[in-house]
């Protein structure tokens, strides 16, 4: 058997330690818009591209959490977002 090669892994995305804000385009943004979506906000279209609609969804999230509202996914809203009991939209 030839020896295992190792090959350094893709680099992952991690969301949990990223600031995600206007204009930012990466899968972490996808997923914040999938799962604003899954707790009844509108980010719009759920397509990685964080625009107007997606800041606003993440401010009234904020709002509903306890957050400070600056439209920005950092570490405590990404937390926020992710956790089971996260706010849903009434």
């Amino acid at each position: 058997n030839p020896p295992a090669t190792t090959q350094s892994p893709a680099p992952q995305l991690n969301c949990a330690t990223m600031v995600n804000g206007q204009g930012n385009q990466n899968g972490c943004v996808t997923l914040i818009q999938q799962r604003l979506k899954d707790l009844g906000y509108d980010p719009g279209p759920v397509d990685g591209i964080y625009g107007s609609k997606t800041a606003s969804a993440v401010k009234l999230f904020q709002s509903r959490s306890g957050l400070t509202q600056d439209g920005v996914v950092g570490p405590q809203t990404w937390n926020a977002l992710t956790s089971s009991n996260a706010a849903r939209k009434q």
